[in-house]
């Protein structure tokens, strides 16, 4: 078995920011500013549950900043 490069709690680290970061961005255009609030830390359970979602999303956003 090969040595892992990062420690568990690295990667369930960047797992969990992953998730907030996509939940973030997902409530962005939400008005009023406390329903976005909210959304966004439903979206965060969201992402935190479907981990490949909240990756996608993340990546959206990282591509349309830097074409910007």
């Amino acid at each position: 078995m090969a040595d892992q490069q990062y420690s568990r709690s690295y990667y369930r680290a960047t797992y969990v920011n992953t998730a907030f970061d996509a939940g973030f961005a997902s409530a962005m255009a939400i008005r009023p500013k406390w329903l976005k609030d909210i959304c966004s830390v439903l979206f965060s359970g969201y992402y935190l549950i479907w981990a490949s979602d909240g990756d996608e999303v993340v990546r959206h956003c990282f591509a349309i900043s830097l074409t910007e």
